[in-house]
């Protein structure tokens, strides 16, 4: 039970940091565009 909940806790973490660098590629691009 510990453990699965570690995992989950991991797998959260790594998605929601995949979105924040895949957010802040798209915001990078997107102020490339408009300079």
């Amino acid at each position: 039970m510990e453990t699965k909940i570690l995992f989950s806790f991991i797998t959260i973490f790594f998605f929601s940091k995949e979105i924040f660098c895949l957010n802040l590629k798209y915001t990078l691009t997107g102020l490339n565009g408009t300079i």
